[in-house]
């Protein structure tokens, strides 16, 4: 693929950060204030700490693109910051299928599986630019 290419791919995907971060921490925090009733001491807490770090972390990525506007020669460095971005935020969703199923909640978990296919579904269309950084949030946010 041309350096260039890779170049606008990166610069398209940086792009939608700040929105979905502030996307992701209001649905996270929708999801704490629902499901933390509902789940054992402090694991609802834990996530939305973790969820936050990965999405400020994220955010400062952003920050730190914009701010360096890179070059050619370091475009494919920056595209696997974000991709991994992505991954441990489809993990981070992932998660709450693992550690915040409340068994007893019928109502608990058809909210959970609503949040996880919208935060999945506002994946493909503010990550399809680059099919591999969709993937990397979608398959471990679904498969958990």
């Amino acid at each position: 693929m041309s350096s260039l290419i890779r170049q606008e791919q990166a610069r398209q995907s940086f792009l939608g950060t700040p929105l979905s971060m502030l996307i992701t921490l209001v649905n996270a925090c929708l999801l704490y204030y629902l499901l933390e009733p509902v789940t054992p001491e402090n694991y609802a807490l834990t996530w939305l700490a973790v969820i936050t770090v990965v999405s400020l972390a994220r955010l400062a990525l952003y920050i730190a693109f914009c701010l360096t506007k890179p070059g050619l020669e370091t475009i494919k460095s920056w595209s696997l910051f974000f991709t991994l971005g992505s991954l441990a935020a489809g993990c981070t969703w992932g998660a709450v299928s693992i550690y915040l199923f409340p068994i007893d909640s019928i109502s608990h978990q058809v909210f959970i599986a609503f949040i996880i296919a919208g935060m999945t579904a506002a994946a493909v269309t503010t990550l399809s630019i680059n099919w591999i950084d969709t993937l990397a949030f979608i398959l471990p946010a679904y498969l958990s």
